[in-house]
């Protein structure tokens, strides 16, 4: 019987340990999935979402009676907010968006309440996405990758 290496079990160990503390948490760590956000909810309706455009990465928190967190891009277009999705399908915050387009955000201390649309519009897709080019510094997407990528516009809703 072949035995695996110490520092393959250890790495293996360290792997599941951690796997199982991040899908006990409360908040997305990472690449992996959280529960509730936790922090202030801000309570005003919110017009102009420019300020996002200075975070990397935000929180979306998506199936309000059993939330399912992650941690996504955004990027800003004339003061909305986007999250992009690449092999959207795939996702399961997706899915719940699209079941249920209630979603909270957070964006660097505060959540906010909004819904999430996923933008089908071509011309507003066509005006919005080179913001999101820009901001990563990425390259254009191929016609088959075009395919799989979602974007999904966020706006403001009332609190509930």
């Amino acid at each position: 019987m072949r035995r695996e290496p110490s520092s393959t079990r250890v790495r293996v160990a360290l792997g599941l340990a951690l796997g199982a503390l991040a899908s006990s948490a409360c908040e997305p760590l990472g690449p992996l999935a959280g529960g509730e956000l936790e922090g202030e909810t801000h309570q005003t309706e919110v017009a102009d979402w420019s300020f996002a455009h200075g975070y990397d990465t935000i929180q979306l928190e998506t199936r309000p009676d059993d939330p399912h967190s992650v941690t996504v891009w955004c990027f800003t277009h004339e003061g909305r907010l986007y999250v992009p999705s690449r092999h959207a399908k795939r996702k399961r915050w997706v899915q719940n968006v699209m079941d249920d387009p209630r979603i909270r955000v957070r964006i660097g201390d505060r959540i906010y309440p909004a819904r999430a649309s996923r933008v089908s519009d071509s011309a507003e897709l066509e005006a919005a996405v080179p913001a999101l080019f820009e901001k990563y510094d990425l390259e254009p997407l191929d016609e088959e990758e075009r395919a799989g990528a979602w974007v999904f516009r966020l706006d403001w809703r009332e609190p509930s």
